[in-house]
């Protein structure tokens, strides 16, 4: 074999080995990005980001893997509301706020063990569109405990963790939105 030949030889391994790694560089960054794009497609990209990235593993996740993550971030915020109201509905003895957090109550109860859960394993059934249900139905239970307040004619002392969680919802509609 003369030179010529061994340096083609040798140029094509490299022009190969060249294609390979740029072709499998975005598998091991592809993740974050996947976080960053997914984000950007939400209304609430800062809590999104920061709601994804809790979990560690969600760096090596897909799509329905980071459904799975922000429902889990949705139900655990929804199991902190709920803890949360329960201590004020312990700690008062205004009816007028028994009556609507106990509406909150039921509400956060029907998110944690119907609406995420059911999202949850919708999307990861492939079903998004049943997925999507379920969060609506999350997000008119939030709506339900905030209006429980006016309806009562109180202000409401949860204003700011119901909004927390409908931005939740809406990360968790975003997410299983693009899945479809």
């Amino acid at each position: 074999m003369s030179n010529t030949q061994n340096m083609a030889k040798i140029m094509s391994l490299l022009v190969l080995e060249a294609l390979f790694c740029f072709a499998f560089i975005p598998l091991c960054h592809s993740s974050d990005s996947l976080i960053e794009s997914t984000c950007q497609q939400t209304s609430y990209y800062d809590l999104c980001i920061y709601t994804l990235q809790s979990d560690p593993r969600s760096s090596t996740m897909g799509l329905h893997g980071l459904a799975r993550v922000a429902g889990n971030g949705l139900n655990e915020t929804a199991a902190d509301n709920l803890d949360l109201v329960s201590e004020l509905l312990g700690s008062t003895n205004n009816p007028k706020l028994n009556n609507a957090l106990k509406v909150c109550i039921g509400s956060y109860n029907t998110i944690i063990k119907v609406d995420v859960p059911g999202a949850i394993e919708a999307a990861q059934r492939n079903n998004p569109n049943l997925a999507i249900d379920y969060t609506r139905d999350a997000e008119k239970q939030v709506e339900t405990c905030e209006k429980s307040f006016g309806e009562n004619e109180i202000e409401s002392p949860i204003s700011a963790i119901n909004t927390v969680a409908h931005q939740l919802i809406v990360i968790l509609q975003s997410i299983v939105t693009i899945i479809l």
